[in-house]
């Protein structure tokens, strides 16, 4: 009830504050009210940056500071000794036709050791879904749901948790968080024990790298405040940013106990701020690595997670198994062809 009267205020005033301008008046840039905004932004920023010291140090449930040298000089070492992994997933859009769901998952696992050798997975869904393999059945599933890219993207995770689970390496950092919310909330008890799984690791790590959900506001607040180097503790347990509202028993067990023993936060090797989820006991270790790792790359994201991702997007890039799939529909014909063909692509 709250959050609906929160969104009802917010929308009242939108409404009621809203700028309008004519066509004439947009087309010749003449923005006023936005540059208005802008500086009363700067000056609001650099006020804040005066007092951002003090305020995390009267705050007991924050933790501020840095990585000593000796710390990344430890980091580094096993960074380049091979001994940390990066791991990032993909996925295509899914293609809906009569038979089924055509959607293609690969993972990426990457070392500094195996840049040119990266362990690659795939995995192709069209297989796993059989939901019209004859008239009576087609025409029963009409009113069904079919396979939603909520469910496709749970798997994704899914698998990129196991490919944590399953890596050689003694550290691994992960493109996303290890306690993620749609596992927990789903609160099916295969998810919830490999969610306890990877906690209970230790030594995954999660790089939140999309700090603009809800939950996330007051670390990308706060990530603009830090200076290249540090790194603040926001959050003590997955309790102060997953609310125990309608979770299934397992997932409330999950929040509370092992949940519990994670934290979240911010960082900021460079230009840029990333968020993070560390196990409070390898958080300092955790903590250099990922500052170490995050220095060598130019925006100050860990960078076996950038090359992950990169490897990722030329092993599995976007469109090719759908362009796949077209071609051997249209192979069949063009009537099948153009019923796979999105709207907007037609547009031209």
């Amino acid at each position: 009830m709250a959050q609906v009267k929160s969104d009802l205020r917010q929308l009242k005033e939108l409404l009621d504050q809203a700028t309008k301008r004519s066509y004439a008046d947009y087309a010749r840039g003449d923005f006023q009210v936005e540059k208005e905004q802008v500086e009363l932004g700067q000056k609001l920023e650099k006020e804040i940056l005066e007092s951002f010291l003090t305020k995390v140090q009267n705050n007991s449930g924050y933790i501020h500071g840095t990585v000593s040298e000796e710390k990344l000089k430890w980091a580094r070492e096993q960074l380049f000794g091979g001994k940390v992994a990066g791991v990032d997933g993909r996925r295509d859009k899914p293609l809906d036709i009569v038979s089924g769901v055509f959607c293609e998952i690969g993972i990426a696992r990457v070392t500094y050791q195996t840049l040119s050798d990266p362990n690659l997975s795939c995995f192709p869904i069209t297989s796993h879904l059989k939901e019209a393999t004859t008239v009576d059945k087609y025409y029963s599933n009409l009113e069904d749901n079919r396979l939603k890219e909520d469910t496709i993207t749970t798997a994704m995770i899914y698998w990129e948790l196991e490919a944590c689970l399953n890596s050689p390496t003694a550290w691994v950092l992960k493109d996303g968080p290890i306690i993620h919310p749609s596992l927990v909330w789903k609160g099916y008890d295969f998810l919830i024990d490999l969610l306890r799984k990877v906690v209970n690791h230790k030594r995954i790590i999660g790089i939140v790298k999309d700090l603009r959900g809800e939950v996330s506001i007051p670390l990308r607040r706060f990530g603009k405040l830090l200076k290249p180097g540090e790194y603040l503790v926001v959050y003590k347990g997955v309790k102060d940013w997953i609310t125990d509202d309608k979770l299934q028993d397992a997932a409330k067990r999950l929040r509370l106990d092992e949940g519990s023993k994670v934290y979240r936060g911010v960082f900021k090797a460079r230009v840029k701020a990333y968020g993070f989820e560390i196990h409070e006991e390898s958080f300092e270790e955790g903590m250099a690595i990922l500052m170490a790792d995050a220095m060598n790359n130019k925006r100050g994201m860990p960078n076996l997670v950038d090359q992950a991702d990169t490897i990722a997007g030329i092993a599995f890039p976007s469109g090719l198994f759908s362009e796949k799939i077209k071609r051997e529909f249209l192979l069949r014909g063009m009537g099948e062809y153009w019923d796979l063909i999105d709207e907007h692509d037609l547009r031209g």
